[in-house]
């Protein structure tokens, strides 16, 4: 760190601005222009515009010269681009000698008002001067004493900051709770089959309006109405359709093949940072999404889940976070609220369905989803590549993977759904068995006659590829999609010419380079098939395919390869039947491996896999004198699992990549 001593006393000054909600496109401007008047005051020089800034929002950038910027960054945050760019600059640059910002809650919004004072003082204790609309801040010098007004100045300061946004929360709450009881929306884009529509507090309405469209009016509110006759008769469709037990899966599917759009097509959205289209294809989640929305039998609910990191709802107002709105972390996370926390108003309008008959159609959709109903489905790297292929043999059920420390494990399902009342607390090391059939899959392919048998095979199919004439309907769908590409191109870049506004430039500034990368990265498609060597050495393929097996373990505790070890397991349908035994840890009883069958192919099973009802609230029952068990050991209990005492939470945090 620099000495604060050689800093200049009245060189260059930098201004600072920030905003949350990004919707003052005016302001940002006018506070330059406040930023420049301080600094004359001062007698500092600062080399920013209002034009400056507007381009800063318009392109995105953090920083521009003397001017640095945190655009829809809220002001808890205290890490930023645009903050932490010009610390650096400071701890680099001994001209800095003022630091400008007009207003402390433009500079942080802390929820702990000290953090917004210790990061300012961060700035004085190098030496810089800051500079607000009413103060000036010398730099504190080491073995400083606080002047004790200022203090109490700055910690009010912020405090009053961040009171400002958690008051407004509670008032934001409050009205949406209000509108919500009277059936007027509170925001978002209207469901399918439905329009925004600007109506009078008596419910006349005044106009229709357009996604995205925004209109504030004294004495009006926004309602969700059934206008789309289409859209509308797709929805009686769907609700028929599972009323005649037909899953979700199956009604997506038979939309997408009658050719319906979807709810979203046509429409661009973002995934991972890619923005793309939609593909239009109807999906389950889409199929139930509409299904168990309310108000397509006329009633308007809100507050199904709760967010925020000051606030929640509840139907009497707001309320302050509690431990379980908290992730270990310590960050805010989205919960599901009870049924009897939302709350519900009247839609004003003629529903699509009859509330009976919505109320029976939603209790055979949660019948239906008792096994899986709540969990979240398999990310793209399940939790373990084993799932549902790992096997209790005391009860025959699958032992269910979850997460443990920094990896897995596979506990036994019995156990896991009967809350500890069934079978054991057999559970296995998730990478060790991982380790342990990738190894047995290693020595059956290097055996001399398995390996050579392979080599031979792998030579013919290379050769039978090659021989085999070009595929060309391939190449042909990627010059037609690079042709359409280009024409689109072309398009775009003449509607850019007749644009009459900034707005309208701008829309199609970001088609432009869509429609330009998706261009390029086709033509690099067809380059790369046009360029292909006819001709391939297919001894060295080979050899270096085999060379992949003898790294086959290496692959255990790699979490970017679980999805192709799974596939893998999948290929040889590779099954862990395990046994366990009583043992001891010290005085502490324990289940230990006591051994077990690995089978592949088409080998027959030790046993019979269970295969009945998985719900905990079936399983969790104790079975009469008699009657047909769980499984071929699940009938059994012993004291220690009887009273256990174990919590179903702690128990039955599972994931569906190791599907009931």
């Amino acid at each position: 760190m620099i000495e604060t001593t050689q800093r200049a006393k009245a060189g260059c000054a930098l201004f600072y601005f920030r905003d949350s909600g990004g919707k003052h496109e005016t302001t940002p401007g006018q506070y330059v222009l406040l930023g420049q008047r301080r600094a004359r005051d001062v007698g500092v020089q600062l080399n920013c515009t209002p034009e400056q800034i507007e381009r800063m929002i318009h392109d995105g950038v953090a920083t521009d010269g003397d001017l640095y910027l945190d655009y829809c960054v809220t002001g808890n945050t205290l890490s930023r681009r645009g903050l932490d760019a010009m610390f650096e600059r400071i701890r680099n640059d001994l001209s800095v000698s003022h630091v400008i910002f007009p207003r402390r809650d433009r500079f942080a919004r802390p929820d702990d008002p000290l953090e917004g004072v210790r990061l300012e003082d961060s700035i004085r204790q190098l030496g810089v001067t800051v500079v607000t609309e009413t103060d000036i801040l010398r730099p504190i010098r080491k073995g400083q004493r606080r002047d004790i007004g200022e203090v109490v100045k700055s910690v009010i300061d912020y405090h009053t900051s961040g009171e400002y946004v958690r008051e407004l929360s509670s008032k934001m709450i409050r009205s949406q709770i209000a509108r919500a009881r009277q059936g007027f929306a509170c925001g978002g884009r209207a469901p399918y089959g439905y329009s925004r529509y600007l109506l009078r507090n008596d419910g006349t309405v005044v106009q229709r309006l357009q996604d995205g469209q925004k209109m504030e009016m004294a004495g009006h509110h926004v309602r969700w109405l059934p206008d789309k006759e289409q859209e509308a008769l797709v929805i009686k469709r769907i609700y028929d359709e599972l009323e005649n037990g037909d899953p979700a899966g199956v009604v997506a599917a038979r939309l997408t093949a009658d050719g319906i759009p979807s709810p979203d097509s046509g429409r661009r959205r973002k995934d991972n940072g890619t923005v793309h289209l939609t593909s239009g294809v109807w999906q389950q989640t889409t199929v139930l999404s509409i299904a168990r929305n309310s108000i397509n039998c006329g009633k308007f609910r809100y507050g199904r889940r709760s967010m925020g990191r000051l606030n929640r709802m509840t139907p009497e107002g707001p309320r302050e976070l509690e431990d379980s709105d908290l992730r270990p972390d310590n960050q805010p996370k989205v919960i599901l609220n009870a049924p009897d926390c939302v709350v519900e108003g009247q839609g004003q309008f003629q529903a699509i369905i009859k509330p009976e008959r919505w109320e029976r159609i939603m209790r055979m959709l949660d019948a239906r989803s008792g096994k899986q109903g709540g969990r979240p489905r398999s990310r793209p790297n399940p939790v373990s590549p084993m799932g549902c292929r790992v096997h209790c043999m005391a009860c025959t059920w699958t032992m269910y993977a979850m997460r443990y420390n920094k990896g897995f494990r596979h506990n036994c399902g019995l156990y896991q759904q009967s809350h500890g009342q069934r079978c054991e607390h057999n559970s296995v090391d998730g990478p060790l068995a991982v380790r342990f059939v990738l190894h047995e899959v290693q020595d059956r392919l290097l055996a001399p006659h398995v390996l050579d048998g392979l080599r031979a095979r792998l030579k013919v199919m290379a050769k039978r590829e090659l021989e085999q004439p070009k595929e060309t309907s391939n190449l042909r769908a990627l010059e037609a999609k690079r042709d359409l590409a280009e024409k689109n191109l072309q398009t775009a870049t003449r509607n850019m010419t007749l644009a009459e506004s900034d707005d309208e430039r701008q829309a199609m500034t970001e088609v432009f380079r869509q429609l330009k990368a998706e261009k390029e990265d086709l033509q690099l498609q067809l380059a790369f098939r046009n360029s292909r060597e006819a001709m391939v050495d297919v001894e060295a393929e080979v050899d270096a395919a085999l060379r992949q097996i003898e790294h086959l373990n290496e692959l255990a505790d790699d979490l970017e390869n679980r999805d192709a070890l799974r596939r893998l397991f999948e290929i040889v349908n590779a099954h862990l039947f395990l046994e366990f035994e009583e043992g001891s840890w010290g005085k502490r009883p324990v289940r230990r491996l006591a051994g077990g069958v690995l089978t592949f192919g088409a080998r027959a099973f030790p046993i019979q896999p269970y295969q009945g009802p998985t719900s905990w609230k079936v399983v969790a029952r104790k079975p009469s004198p008699g009657a047909a068990g769980i499984g071929e050991g699940g009938s059994k209990t012993s004291p220690s699992s009887m009273t256990n005492g174990r919590k179903a939470a702690s128990l039955r945090k599972i994931g569906r990549g190791g599907r009931i």
